[in-house]
C-alpha cells in the first residue's frame, strides 16, 4: 500500500496546501502577511512550513484586492556551501550571494506568475538594477545557473579559482554589466549587495503600485549552520523596510540570530505550539487527518472502524503533525498484514517508534552530526532521561496506582459504556527540577528540540516555590508504562491547576560532575572551573577540542548502517552493493534509478530521508 499520508509539506502540491491545511486558533494568521518582521518559532515537524506556504496561497488568491505579493523561499541546499575553502582577505560572501539570488529567483519566479512579464516597461527597472540589462528570461537564467553551480561544487572548491572564475563566465554569458550609481562594484557583486538588492526590490514595488512584498522564509534556522543563521539574519534585518516584510521560520535553542539581530526588538516571534494541554488538540489532529483522506474510501473506511485510536496516535505524536503521519503510515502497514486485531499491535508500534531505527531515540542521537559539539552533551541528555526522568515518573505512577488508582490513576482506559478511548487525564508525565538545575540548562534545550521532553508553563510547585514545568513525550511515557494502558482517559484541560507535578530534587552529584564535565564548565582532566573562552586548562594545561569540520562532507558521508530508517529499509538497501553512504544513495535518488528491493513506496521515503537527515 502506498503511504497514507505525506508526511512533508514539500511534497504536496500548492492545491492540497489549500486544502488540507487546517488553522492552529491560537495563531493570528494576518500577521503573517502583515508589514511586520515575524520569526515563526516551533519544532520540527509541526507545521510551520504548512503555514508559510498558506500565507503565500492566500495572499495570491487576495492578490488582486490587497495587492500583497508574498513569496516563499526555502533554504533546502545550504549545507552545500559549507565545502567552499574560505580565503582571507578575499570579500567574497558565498552564503550571502547564493541568499540573495535565491530571494531574486524567486521573486521573478513569483513575477512571471503574476504576468508582471508581461509589463516590460514597468520590471525593466527591476531588471536594470539587479544585472544592468532587462532581459528577463536571461536574468532569471543566469541566476539559477549561479546557484546550482554553487550547490554543487566540488568538495574544497578554491574561491578565486573555482568559484569567482565560473560565475563571471555565467553573469558574463547572460551580459551583466556594471551597475550604475553603485561605484566599485563588478557584475559578480550586483548579487552581493544588499543595499542594491533592496533597492531593486523597492523599485518592484513602485512601479506595480504594490501594497507591499512579503518574503516568506522557510528552514531559515534548521537548514543553516551557525556562520549562515548570523550572515542570514543580518540580510533579514537589513531588508527591513514599509515596503518589504521579511517572516522566517525559526526552531527554539537553536537559532543564532548573531549580535546584531534582537529577537523580539528586529522581529516580533509567532510560537507554532500544539500540545496535550489545548482544548481542541485532538480535534485538531483529527481534522488534519480528516481533510487528507477524505478522497480516499478505503481508508476512510479502516480508521471508522478504529476511530478509537486515532485519539491515542494524536497524542502519542505529542503535538507533532508529522510523527502523526508516521504512527499512522505504521499503523496502515501494519494492517495489510491482517494477522492481528489492532489493539493487539498498538503497543508493539509505539514500541518500534520509540526506540527503534528511526524512532525518537535514533532522532535525538542524530543531534549529534549536525551539531558535532553537542555530541557528549546529546549523549549526557539520552542519559538523563532514561536514568532520571523515566524511573522518577515511573515511581511516581506506580505509587499513585496504588494508592489511589480509580480516582488518579494516569492510565490509558477503554470506557465500558460506549467502547470509545477518552481523553487524557491527570498524567504523570510532568515534572520540575531544582532551580540551579534548570536555569541555563543546555541538557533540557537540547531535550527540548529532540522533543523528548516540552517545556509547559512556568508556575507555583508548592512550599513557596516557583518552577519550570517539562512534560516527557506521551509516546516515550506509555512505552516506559509512566501512562498504564486499557485505563479510561478523563479531560485534563479542566483540571489543569491539580495535574500531577513530580518535583525533581535530588540530582546525584556524579550526575551534576558529568554535567559540568561535557558542559566545559570544569575541566574533564583535573576537574577544576573552566573559562570556556580558554583553550587550554590554566591548571593543568589540557587541550580542549576546539576542532572546525566540514558538516556537509560529515553528513554526506554518513553510513547506510547509520541512517534513521527502519531495519526493513536497510535490508533493501543492502541488496544494491553500489550503496554505501548516503552519498551513493541520493546519486540514485537524485538520478531517478531503480534500486533492488525499493518500490515507489520505499523510494519516496528515502528520498524524505535523505532530505531532512542533509539538513540536520
Amino acid at each position: 500500500m502506498e503511504a497514507i499520508l505525506e508526511h512533508r509539506t514539500e511534497d504536496l502540491k500548492l492545491k492540497q496546501v489549500y486544502d488540507y491545511y487546517v488553522p492552529l486558533k491560537s495563531i493570528n494568521h494576518d500577521n503573517l502577511l502583515n508589514n511586520q518582521a515575524y520569526l515563526i518559532e516551533g519544532n520540527r515537524g509541526v507545521g510551520k512550513s504548512m503555514l508559510l506556504k498558506f500565507a503565500e496561497i492566500n495572499a495570491d488568491k487576495n492578490f488582486i484586492k490587497d495587492q500583497i505579493l508574498a513569496i516563499y523561499i526555502s533554504f533546502d541546499e545550504s549545507l552545500t556551501l559549507t565545502q567552499i575553502k574560505r580565503q582571507k582577505g578575499y570579500d567574497f560572501n558565498v552564503f550571502r550571494q547564493w541568499t540573495l539570488a535565491k530571494i531574486i529567483v524567486a521573486i521573478l519566479k513569483k513575477s512571471k506568475k503574476m504576468s508582471f512579464d508581461n509589463k516590460p516597461n514597468k520590471i525593466k527597472k527591476f531588471l536594470n538594477t539587479i544585472a544592468g540589462n532587462s532581459d528577463f528570461e536571461g536574468i532569471y537564467n543566469a541566476l539559477n545557473e549561479f546557484i546550482a553551480t554553487l550547490e554543487r561544487l566540488p568538495e574544497q572548491a578554491d574561491l578565486k579559482q573555482d568559484v569567482r572564475a565560473v560565475s563571471l563566465a555565467i553573469f558574463r554569458k547572460y551580459k551583466f554589466r556594471y551597475i550604475p550609481g553603485f561605484k566599485g562594484l563588478d557584475i559578480l557583486k550586483n548579487i552581493d549587495h544588499l543595499p542594491l538588492v533592496k533597492q531593486a526590490i523597492k523599485e518592484l514595488v513602485a512601479q506595480f503600485n504594490l501594497e507591499r512584498i512579503v518574503l516568506l522564509f522557510d528552514e531559515a534556522a534548521h537548514a543553516l549552520v551557525e556562520s549562515q543563521q548570523k550572515s542570514f539574519f543580518t540580510i533579514f534585518k537589513g531588508l527591513r523596510d514599509p515596503k518589504i516584510a521579511c517572516k522566517a521560520a525559526v526552531y527554539p535553542l537553536i537559532t543564532n540570530y548573531g549580535d546584531t539581530f534582537e529577537p523580539g526588538h528586529d522581529a516580533k516571534k509567532i510560537t507554532f505550539d500544539i500540545n496535550e494541554l489545548d482544548d481542541d488538540y485532538v480535534g485538531y489532529f483529527k481534522a488534519i487527518f480528516n481533510k487528507r483522506i477524505a478522497m480516499d474510501d478505503d481508508k476512510k473506511e479502516y480508521f471508522a472502524k478504529n476511530d478509537e485510536y486515532l485519539t491515542l496516535l494524536a497524542y502519542t505524536a505529542f503535538g507533532t503533525p508529522r510523527r502523526y503521519f508516521t504512527l499512522l503510515d505504521m499503523v496502515w502497514e501494519t494492517s495489510e498484514e491482517g494477522v492481528k486485531p489492532m489493539h493487539t499491535f498498538i503497543q508493539d508500534l509505539i514500541k518500534d517508534y520509540v526506540i527503534e531505527s528511526g524512532g525518537l531515540f535514533d532522532y535525538h542521537r542524530a543531534i549529534s552530526k549536525k551539531y558535532k559539539k553537542l555530541t557528549r552533551q546529546a549523549k549526557l541528555a539520552e542519559k538523563f532521561v532514561k536514568t532520571v526522568i523515566i524511573p522518577k515518573l515511573q515511581e511516581s505512577s506506580r505509587d499513585r496506582r496504588n494508592k489511589l488508582e480509580k480516582k488518579y490513576g494516569v492510565q490509558w482506559i477503554q470506557n465500558k459504556n460506549d467502547k470509545k478511548w477518552g481523553k487524557l487525564s491527570k498524567p504523570s508525565i510532568y515534572f520540575s527540577i531544582n532551580k540551579d538545575f534548570t536555569d541555563d540548562n543546555l541538557i533540557l534545550d537540547i531535550l527540548e528540540y529532540t522533543n523528548l521532553i516540552s517545556y509547559r508553563k512556568y508556575m507555583s510547585i508548592g512550599s513557596n516555590k516557583y518552577g519550570k514545568i517539562y512534560a516527557l513525550n506521551i509516546a516515550i511515557s506509555y512505552q516506559e508504562n509512566i501512562i498504564k494502558r486499557n485505563i479510561a482517559i478523563e479531560n485534563i484541560n479542566s483540571e489543569i491547576a491539580n495535574f500531577n507535578i513530580i518535583y525533581f530534587n535530588d540530582i546525584s552529584n556524579q550526575f551534576k560532575k558529568d554535567y559540568m564535565i561535557d558542559f566545559g564548565l570544569i575541566c574533564f582532566s583535573c576537574e577544576r572551573e573552566r573559562n570556556p573562552d580558554f583553550n587550554l586548562c590554566p591548571f593543568c594545561g589540557v587541550k580542549f577540542d576546539q576542532d572546525e569540520i566540514n558538516l556537509y562532507n560529515d553528513l554526506i558521508n554518513t553510513s547506510i548502517d547509520d541512517l534513521p530508517i527502519n531495519p526493513r529499509a536497510k535490508n533493501a538497501l543492502r541488496k544494491n552493493p553500489d550503496i554505501l553512504t548516503l552519498k551513493d544513495l541520493k546519486q540514485k535518488i537524485d538520478a531517478e534509478e531503480k534500486m533492488n528491493g525499493v518500490g515507489t513506496k520505499l523510494f519516496s521515503h528515502l528520498k524524505t530521508v535523505v532530505d531532512e537527515y542533509l539538513q540536520g
